[in-house]
């Protein structure tokens, strides 16, 4: 068995990005930072001679979204 945790943190470059007028918040980006993933595994093997390792591992991920981290960049936002 075996425990753990990870932290993500993304960050965007704001070099160049220009706020719309009309739309204040276009030109903000979020910075979301309690992305804290505790992790779990378990890990068991079958057999002496030639053991078959079976494991299962459970946590949490904080995937980036291709599609605004995409606006961003090329539109942004």
């Amino acid at each position: 068995m075996s425990l753990g945790a990870r932290y993500d943190l993304q960050t965007f470059s704001k070099r160049g990005m220009v706020s719309n007028p009309l739309w204040p918040a276009a030109g903000k980006m979020p910075l979301k930072e309690t992305n804290f993933a505790p992790r779990v595994g378990i890990g068991y093997a079958f057999g002496n001679e030639r053991p078959l390792m079976v494991r299962r591992i459970w946590n949490f991920l904080y995937p980036r979204s291709g599609i605004y981290q995409s606006a961003v960049i090329n539109n942004n936002g």
